[in-house]
């Protein structure tokens, strides 16, 4: 057992992630080792689907694909090659490679069937299954016993057997001829196999790209590898593309009219006929004239009407002009059938069929091949040079026979040599089968194009849409490479088609998810689009997380709706656009909106937070900083937004609303209350299946908003708690006053109070030029070092240079840069502060009283002089067990 990240007496170490340096770094390798491992368990304990596997491997693998493929292709061409280049001492040779190729091709249908899952009985199963037993037709050992099979069944007795052979064989050419149509579905199979190629040295491309990838992650969700839908409907375009072009095949051939040639027919009927107009006579060379047989020796079809223009040299230049009947004399002078055995009735043997060896004439002479004939002895074709396909038997039998067994034996047969026609078919068929290949992977293609462009690449593209929202509901998705394709698309753009009318929605509603939910919504998100059942599922336990939460409030909303009726949804807009704006440029996150206010956050990362609680943090310098930082942020966001929206001409120009004016005077200025405090919360839905809302819940969000509530009591625009002023830099800290020691609800005990000290009648900034965005620094003048590198170190110095802080605090007592009594007078305000908060409410009085007397307007000052006053200058009890209640 792999005892990973324990120590060597089975405890395990602190976070689980402390190695040695032999060892170190491996934690998460190792666990996903074990997990690849666990899930290949199955495989591992069953033999047979073990041995299943390692067979469907070794036939997918990349050399036996092209091993196979270039099997298929040499069956493909192979038959049509040894007719047109070979002569017939090369056919065993051909036979034989043919017949290793169907028992690889039926080994290999075999294996598939049995081990490949979802093949048997699928459309490449069929495929498969034709293409291996069409190669029967291509080996004469397998015809012959088709041969045999189809005399056998026709019922004849042995004295027809001559007769049934010649026609047997005739039956069987024409119908190898079908079958061997049938073997264009290899072609198919080639196909399949170069596709199959083709997708393996992709699939190994995209494992090295992942491999390579820094973020293999990411890149996987930069383009959808393989699409399931993609795959389906390209098989599925390919299989009509099969069935339409093999369809094509054959029936075409059957749909034209056929114009056959039966001059050898016919030529050998004459010769029939021709020898059998002496029969019943008998030639007398000493006289030169016929003599009449015996009656009773009469055979039958004797024409018996001999005249004297039917001589012996008419006879012999009949059977020679035969011989010639394929003779091209137009084009060329070279016979393309040689006349190779002929057998007929002899005339010059009263009509009797015999065997024609030789004529001549004063035309030319013909003679027998004595190799190609002889049909019915046992050495018929031993010595033939020429092959049996390139052999044509022309028969004729008169019609009047063909129900006779007595004349069973009148048949006259006539042999050509067709060895050009067999070459020239050979040819084109190989140039049909390259014409096939070329339609099919054309017209495949081209369907697969469209397809991949108008439907499978908008589906993919929404896809990965909807994939990266998924994995992070707030970041854009990235189409930068779905970009690069549809560039060349958008020089011919036409009418805009439903796919992306529909991605155009799916971004829009990805949008509007961004902004509904937010950042509390972004797992809510993930998870549902993640589960693919389109349930969404609520019922889920809550996360912890740690974040420094702010409230804003916009002050007298009720008196300004009533104002600005229908346009107070544009007023509290253009507020909301501020707010959010600021608040996100800062690396917050705005969560709810609630009418007059608004629910923002600073999410604190929990490697910074130790298990105790985010105040420990400060142990660890790194975890410090970040955490200072993230403080820093939440406040100078906060007077970003005060800063903006009284620089903001839109809300400035509400304030000269005729109403507003009425209701509030000229000077109107929109008022905020903004809180700010850092705690723990849980983060979760919270809803139905019919409204559901991204929150967070715990009393340290209820507590900003108390602050929130508090600043109307203090006169101050903002309120912060110790606990965040604690996480803040010096330099934030050195812009902060202390103004109060309050107990609130959620609060284990209790904490101080901080606020911003701030002028209304400084609050108007400078005019924002074009190029300054909402939220951003406002440089000095004079200073060229760019805000990304004064943002670099952190925001600390922000507090010191930026041009809106230093306004907000212009003349304040005590915290104006220029005030040269600044530091007497923070003095005086810490002692009155530390007397009234140690219940020596005497001292703190006149402490209270010398202030108000030297700045009337400090509203803090007045606030807590008047809470005293309000308990006779006399503290409870109990006070410094629970001090003020807010």
């Amino acid at each position: 057992m792999n005892n990973k990240g324990t120590s060597p007496g089975g405890r395990r170490q602190p976070g689980g992630f402390h190695n040695s340096a032999e060892g170190g770094g491996r934690g998460e390798e190792q666990e996903e080792e074990e997990a690849n491992t666990r899930t290949n368990t199955f495989w591992e304990d069953d033999p047979s689907e073990r041995i299943k596997r390692r067979v469907t491997d070794f036939f997918d693998h990349r050399r036996v694909v092209m091993g196979m493929a270039s099997l298929t292709t040499f069956v493909l061409w192979g038959d049509d090659l040894r007719l047109f280049f070979f002569t017939k001492s090369a056919d065993p040779f051909f036979y034989s490679l043919f017949l290793c190729a169907m028992l690889v091709f039926f080994c290999e249908f075999m294996c598939n069937t049995i081990c490949k899952d979802g093949y048997k009985g699928g459309f490449f199963f069929w495929l498969d299954m034709i293409a291996t037993f069409s190669l029967f037709v291509d080996i004469p050992w397998v015809l012959a016993v088709i041969e045999m099979l189809i005399v056998s069944s026709s019922g004849q007795d042995s004295g027809a057997s001559s007769l049934t052979s010649t026609v047997a064989t005739v039956r069987t050419a024409r119908a190898v001829r079908l079958v061997r149509l049938i073997r264009l579905v290899r072609v198919v199979k080639l196909w399949t196999m170069f596709r199959k190629a083709k997708d393996g040295d992709m699939d190994e491309r995209l494992q090295q790209q992942a491999r390579n990838a820094a973020n293999a992650k990411q890149a996987a969700l930069k383009r959808v590898e393989a699409s399931r839908l993609g795959k389906l409907l390209s098989e599925m375009t390919t299989r009509r593309v099969v069935v339409m072009v093999l369809m094509m095949l054959f029936v075409l051939p059957f749909l034209d009219a056929s114009d056959l040639d039966n001059s050898k027919v016919y030529g050998l009927s004459l010769l029939f006929w021709y020898g059998r107009s002496g029969c019943g006579y008998e030639y007398d060379a000493s006289t030169g004239t016929f003599q009449l047989q015996d009656p009773g020796s009469s055979l039958y079809a004797c024409d018996s009407q001999s005249e004297n223009w039917l001589f012996l040299e008419g006879w012999r230049n009949l059977i020679y002009l035969y011989s010639e009947v394929t003779r091209d004399r137009i084009y060329n002078e070279e016979k393309t059938d040689e006349l190779l055995w002929l057998r007929i009735p002899n005339w010059s043997d009263s009509g009797k069929l015999a065997d024609i060896t030789f004529v001549s004439t004063q035309r030319g002479s013909w003679h027998e091949n004595a190799a190609c004939g002889r049909l019915w002895e046992e050495t018929e074709g031993a010595d033939c040079p020429y092959r049996q396909e390139d052999l044509e038997d022309v028969v004729y039998r008169p019609a009047s026979c063909s129900d006779l067994e007595a004349c069973a034996e009148v048949l006259a047969i006539a042999r050509f040599n067709r060895s050009g026609f067999t070459r020239e078919t050979a040819a084109v068929s190989m140039v049909q089968t390259c014409f096939v290949c070329f339609l099919l992977g054309t017209m495949s293609i081209q369907f697969q194009n469209d397809t991949q462009s108008l439907v499978i690449a908008p589906i993919e593209k929404m896809v990965n849409i909807i994939k990266q929202l998924a994995e992070d509901p707030l970041e854009p998705p990235n189409l930068e490479s779905f970009e690069e394709e549809d560039a060349p698309k958008q020089k011919n753009k036409g009418p805009q088609l439903e796919t992306t009318m529909l991605e155009n929605t799916i971004l829009k509603i990805g949008g509007l998810l961004q902004v509904g939910f937010g950042e509390a919504g972004a797992q809510i998100i993930g998870k549902n689009m993640s589960s693919g059942d389109g349930e969404l599922n609520i019922m889920m336990p809550g996360a912890k997380v740690d974040s420094v939460f702010g409230f804003v409030d916009i002050r007298q909303f009720t008196d300004t709706t009533e104002c600005l009726e229908e346009d107070v949804m544009v007023f509290v807009n253009s507020i909301g656009h501020i707010v959010h704006k600021c608040v996100h440029r800062w690396s917050g996150v705005a969560n709810k909106n609630i009418g007059d206010a608004f629910l923002v956050l600073w999410k604190i990362d929990q490697e910074y937070l130790p298990k105790r609680g985010v105040q420990s943090s400060q142990k660890s310098a790194q975890a410090a900083a970040r955490v200072s930082d993230i403080a820093d942020r939440s406040l100078f966001a906060f007077l970003k937004v005060i800063c903006e929206t009284r620089r903001s001409e839109r809300i400035r120009a509400f304030s000269n609303h005729p109403r507003i004016i009425k209701r509030f005077g000229k000077r109107h200025e929109v008022q905020f209350g903004l809180g700010l405090h850092v705690g723990w919360a849980i983060e979760g839905p919270i809803g139905s299946d019919y409204k559901v809302d991204a929150s967070y819940l715990s009393p340290h969000v209820n507590i900003s908003m108390k602050l929130e509530s508090g600043t109307k009591e203090y006169g101050v625009p903002l309120l912060l708690s110790e606990p965040l002023y604690l996480l803040l830099s010096l330099k934030a800290k050195q812009r902060c006053r202390k103004i109060d020691m309050v107990s609130m609800v959620g609060m284990s005990k209790p904490c101080g109070i901080y606020t911003f000290p701030m002028r209304e009648a400084v609050l108007r900034t400078p005019e924002r030029s074009g190029d300054q965005e909402i939220g951003e620094v406002w440089k000095p003048q004079g200073l060229e070092v760019s805000a990304d590198v004064i943002e670099g170190d952190g925001v600390e110095f922000l507090f010191i240079i930026d041009r809106d802080v230093n306004n907000l605090q212009k003349h304040i007592p005590g915290f104006d840069p220029d005030d040269p009594n600044a530091n007497t007078t923070r003095s005086r305000l810490r002692k009155a502060l530390c007397h009234y908060i140690a219940g020596d409410w005497r001292l703190a009085r006149e402490d209270y009283e010398a202030l108000l007397k030297d700045f009337r307007h400090d509203k803090p000052t007045r606030a807590v002089y008047d809470f005293m006053h309000s308990l006779d200058f006399v503290p409870p009890s109990n006070w410094r067990e629970v001090y003020r209640k807010m």
